[in-house]
């Protein structure tokens, strides 16, 4: 099972676009985007705490990575060589958030850049 630190995790992973990188989501309330190359935390996204709990059920991203190729780039972490252009979303009970990683300024994310739920109709 593949999962970061928390409680029992759940986890999702697309690595069809980037072989590099791993979305995982947990019952910590937090989804984070790995880079396997490192084996560290690229990003950390926390889900804002509607109820009683925050659990992280569903995670997806697009990525694409701007900069140097893979290829090119070898063992080279990707925060430090290149800048990643990625969506990542995460839902939580009913609620589904966006996360924008081309406008972070930082690792942590403390607050979506979309809620999406109302798109969906989310409704238990």
């Amino acid at each position: 099972c593949v999962s970061h630190p928390g409680d029992h995790a759940k986890y999702d992973a697309d690595l069809q676009h980037h072989p590099s990188l791993l979305l995982s989501g947990s019952e910590d309330g937090t989804a984070r985007l790995w880079d396997l190359r490192t084996r560290k935390t690229a990003y950390c996204m926390i889900v804002p705490k509607i109820d009683e709990t925050n659990d992280v059920t569903a995670v997806a991203f697009h990525p694409s990575v701007i900069g140097q190729s893979s290829a090119e780039s070898g063992d080279t972490a990707i925060a430090s060589s290149s800048r990643i252009d990625c969506m990542v979303y995460a839902s939580s009970g009913t609620n589904v958030y966006g996360y924008d990683l081309r406008t972070c300024t930082g690792p942590i994310i403390k607050t979506p850049h979309l809620d999406l739920s109302s798109s969906f109709q989310c409704q238990d």
